[in-house]
């Protein structure tokens, strides 16, 4: 299966991640290792792969993105907004 496609259905999405190219183990990759580590050592084989993070600028300003929109999400979530309480609309 294709590290990049979504599992079939009915199937539980795995976390985030790549199959490493050598022994075919999926190594997992969380958005912040991957905003924070330019180097990723397989468990199966040892592999290192190098994160260009050069080449990668746009991918990764965009994952920034999403990781900020995630966090919020889950702020809103749990009844905060930019680190303050949510509190509803007065209505007149």
């Amino acid at each position: 299966m294709n590290p990049l496609t979504p599992p079939p259905k009915g199937e539980k999405p795995r976390e985030p991640g790549i199959t490493c190219p050598k022994c075919k183990f999926f190594i997992q990759m969380a958005i912040q290792d991957l905003l924070t580590q330019s180097v990723f050592v397989c468990p199966g084989c040892g592999l290192k792969l190098n994160l260009d993070r050069g080449a990668s600028r746009g991918s990764l300003q965009a994952l920034q993105q999403l990781n900020v929109a995630l966090k919020n999400l889950e702020s809103v979530k749990n009844g905060f907004h930019n680190g303050k309480p949510n509190t509803p609309p007065n209505k007149p």
